[in-house]
């Protein structure tokens, strides 16, 4: 049981690394960075959809998503081209340059949401700091590179393959049993009720 809910955890950070345009790796290093800082990993993920929707709004030309990322000295061209990971970095970079706690706060919430203030030390790590963390989820094997999860999205594949088919040959087999289970049902009740006038 342990093995297959990694595995299907496993899968699931896959699929959302392949969703948010973020390698395996980086994203697990990104999962382990709150859990060490006192942050919220299950924020992360809409965390992470809310800063690729602002740096989209940017590109597109919406005032406040672009000043936002003009704010912290970023070129809204540049960071469009970069996949999440490496724009969460350099997004970081810029929320630690700023001076004041309440100025990183503001742009957090202009860039990530409502709830950035709850991965706001992430945030302050900077792209060194995340980079450290992610080079720890690596070490004690928190992170996993993209042959190790396609390895482990093979296994799901197989699991759901097998859940399938034993979930079929049931199907089949109440089929085939349909007709006897009525055939026994219509018995015991004539035999119940054959006593009753």
């Amino acid at each position: 049981y342990l093995i297959e809910r990694q595995i299907e955890t496993i899968n699931q950070t896959t699929r959302l690394s392949e969703r948010l345009g973020i390698t395996t790796q980086d994203l697990a290093g990104l999962q382990y960075a709150p859990r060490m800082t006192g942050g919220n990993v299950d924020m992360l993920t809409n965390f992470l959809q809310r800063m690729v929707r602002t740096v989209g709004e940017a590109q597109y030309g919406l005032p406040i998503a672009r000043k936002a990322i003009s704010d912290l000295g970023i070129d809204i061209n540049k960071l469009s081209k970069m996949d999440s990971g490496e724009a969460f970095k350099a997004i970081s970079a810029g929320i630690k340059n700023l001076d004041s706690p309440t100025q990183q706060l503001s742009l957090s919430v202009r860039i990530f949401g409502r709830t950035a203030g709850n991965m706001l030390n992430v945030l302050k790590l900077g792209p060194e700091g995340l980079t450290k963390m992610g080079d720890a989820a690596l070490a004690c094997g928190y992170s996993l590179n993209g042959i190790d999860a396609a390895k482990a999205e093979l296994a799901f594949q197989s699991i759901t393959r097998l859940s399938l088919i034993s979930e079929g040959m049931l199907k089949q087999l109440a089929i085939q049993l349909s007709p006897v289970i009525e055939t026994l049902i219509n018995k015991f009740i004539d035999w119940g009720t054959s006593g009753v006038s």
